[in-house]
């Protein structure tokens, strides 16, 4: 009968793969007898059903045979890439003046300081011109004029590199005096005809900059022109401190008698990008001398509260797409959620391995033209591991060894910041079939934490292959957004990161892994893998937590991935996924709606609770003695409202989604 109503009566973690094989069971017999009552075991599973023609309802119970379950906190990453938004005021030609240089060290790389305007203040540089290595010699002299004084002559001659389009093959002569009284310094520069005329431009005192509004990806999302007369400069910007809105603060600058005074003038306008959710919660100084204070105060409070309900709608979009898919069960787990997930479960402290899988790693470097990745060119390594094991059966010992070659490919690029200065250098890392022992946590999937060792963190039996192009971040795929005013002279353009390596077992290590079961014995020290925390037919049940605050009096939805402290929460069900040990990958069974029926509800947070994850996490299957003590005593305190280890909070989520998916009381 198609029309069977099913009531799941009891669920547990252990036996959820057996759900679907029980509805059909039913459906067969059903279509056979008017009611019955059966049970069914399999294995440590045991599946009863309960049908009664007359009212179209099947009950099932699903237990699993000693296993427990533990409910833990976790806050989830938000696993949509978001931007940000930067002001800053930049040149807008490079119209410079050479007004003073510095040898540095001899025989080190000399270098000119850059000014705007004339000035002579070293805190004023724009940069520093590499010229190419000096040679400098200081000799002295009686003063022909003033014979009580001592002249130090220094001479400096620069060979330079014509192509970086600056001084070359000039002199600097340095006349300092003892006592110092009087320094002077004379130039003797050579300059390239291309830039007499910027040099010209640079000496009117008229060096155009522009107020620049960047997303952090690198995009031009507002400019205005600064006007400068002398002193005084029109359109300054109060750097980085955008709280939201679609615009940025400007003032006048202006020498009064000889005191500098900051007034407002007027602010420029541009389009906030949808994705650029990330803001400055704390309000800068205000700059002006013209009493303004009060009003900023209030202006930034409203911008930053208009902000606020943007980013919240922004992330119960992101919110609502997620928990669709987690309801049609498409919905892929990403890395970051999969690592989590991984990383949270409760672990055992006395399992084994009867059987220890140990590695022998050489690198050799087949060549280098990068001189250790400082400059441009590759660097290419080969790696062998071997790997080896010994089982052990019926008293004969077998020793299992193999070697794993591969080979990682590192292309430095040097970048400059456009006036021939090299200032960082970008690498992308190619991975042929690369034994990754230990690496960046943002390169490594999901079988990064199905294998590492708990002990030191190594992957034993994983290889690589792909690309990770190493650079900034230009939203938050790889952490919070990089400021794009640190890259935007870069020569060439200073790459984004992206990865697209893949993580695989070896054959050698998968048939390891599956002919290992790891061990309980009390006295023992853990020294095994991840597995120790999610073994075979694990299972997790992940409940997502919708945070809201309200503002002005009204009650807004941040999202399941909103950061601010809640008094209120929703939830919208569980989604179950289950464990595949010789994989490591996480698979979702199924999503399990409110018993009500409601798409999600409402709970109230306790005062003074503090809410610690965006999701609560409830872990299936759970075999080892020290781990079920600790579910035991956790359900203990559930149920004991006086345990000094009673969750108030996690009782009432729980108590929201029975009772399908829940610890039986």
């Amino acid at each position: 009968m198609s029309d069977i109503r099913f009531k799941i009566q009891q669920l547990d973690a252990g036996a959820a793969h057996w759900l679907g094989w029980a509805k059909k069971e039913v459906r067969r017999l059903a279509a056979a007898m008017p009611a019955f009552t059966r049970t069914w075991q399999h294995g440590d599973v045991t599946v009863r059903a309960q049908y009664h023609e007359e009212s179209g309802i099947a009950r099932l119970w699903l237990t699993a045979a000693e296993t427990e379950r533990m409910a833990v906190w976790a806050t989830l990453p938000n696993p949509h890439a978001a931007r940000r938004i930067f002001v800053y005021t930049r040149p807008a030609t490079n119209a410079l003046v050479v007004t003073s240089y510095n040898p540095s060290q001899y025989p080190r790389p000399g270098y000119v300081w850059i000014h705007p305007n004339g000035s002579h203040d070293e805190q004023s540089y724009i940069y520093a011109q590499w010229l190419g290595y000096v040679d400098f010699v200081v000799t002295s002299r009686p003063d022909p004029d003033f014979p009580e004084r001592t002249e130090w002559v220094n001479t400096t001659t620069y060979s330079m590199y014509p192509s970086l389009g600056a001084v070359y093959n000039g002199e600097v002569i340095t006349y300092r005096y003892h006592p110092p009284e009087i320094n002077v310094v004379a130039t003797a520069f050579s300059l390239m005809a291309e830039y007499q005329s910027a040099l010209v431009e640079a000496q009117s005192f008229s060096i155009p900059k522009q107020v620049q509004v960047l997303a952090s990806s690198g995009e031009l999302l507002a400019s205005q022109t600064v006007i400068v007369e002398g002193d005084n400069e029109r359109y300054i910007p109060v750097v980085d401190a955008w709280n939201g809105g679609d615009f940025c603060t400007l003032f006048e600058r202006a020498n009064v008698l000889g005191t500098i005074e900051y007034t407002y003038h007027s602010t420029l306008r541009f389009e906030v990008p949808e994705d650029c959710v990330y803001a400055h919660d704390a309000m800068p100084v205000y700059p002006g001398t013209d009493g303004g204070e009060d009003l900023w105060l209030q202006q930034w409070e409203e911008t930053l509260q208009q902000f606020n309900q943007r980013r919240y709608k922004w992330s119960r979009e992101k919110t609502t797409e997620i928990i669709a898919s987690m309801q049609t069960g498409t919905y892929v787990l990403p890395h970051e959620w999969s690592r989590v997930l991984k990383q949270t479960a409760p672990k055992s402290d006395h399992t084994y391995f009867e059987a220890q899988m140990s590695e022998t790693v050489s690198d050799e470097v087949v060549s280098d033209t990068s001189v250790n990745l400082t400059q441009n060119g590759t660097k290419i390594i080969k790696r062998s591991a071997t790997l080896s094991y010994s089982i052990v059966d019926e008293g004969v010992t077998t020793e299992r060894s193999t070697t794993l070659i591969g080979t990682l490919t590192r292309d430095a690029t040097e970048h400059t910041n456009g006036a021939g200065i090299p200032i960082e250098v970008s690498v992308k890392d190619t991975y042929e079939n690369w034994y990754e022992r230990a690496g960046p946590e943002a390169l490594l999937p999901e079988l990064y934490y199905a294998y590492a060792n708990d002990d030191d963190g190594k992957n034993y039996g994983a290889v690589l292959n792909g690309v990770f192009q190493g650079g900034r971040n230009a939203d938050s795929s790889y952490g919070p957004p990089d400021n794009p005013v640190l890259y935007n002279e870069h020569v060439p353009v200073y790459p984004v990161s992206e990865n697209s390596a893949v993580m695989t077992l070896s054959g050698f290590a998968a048939d390891f892994f599956a002919s290992q079961r790891p061990r309980y014995k009390k006295d023992a020290g853990n020294r095994n893998w991840l597995s120790s925390a999610l073994t075979k037919g694990s299972t997790i049940i992940v409940i997502p937590v919708s945070r809201m605050v309200e503002e002005d009096g009204v009650e807004v939805d941040t999202g399941m991935f909103a950061v601010e402290q809640a008094g209120k929460v929703k939830i919208f069900g569980a989604a179950l996924y289950k464990y595949d040990r010789e994989t490591g990958y996480l698979g979702q069974l199924k999503w399990v709606p409110l018993p009500s029926g409601a798409l999600d509800t409402t709970l109230v947070v306790p005062d003074d609770y503090e809410l610690r994850g965006n999701v609560l996490l409830i872990y299936g299957g759970i075999k080892w003695d020290d781990v079920k003590e600790t579910a035991k005593a956790q359900r203990k305190a559930l149920n004991d409202p006086n345990d000094p280890a009673h969750d108030p909070f996690m009782k009432a989520v729980l108590d929201a989604l029975k009772p399908p998916e829940t610890p039986s009381s």
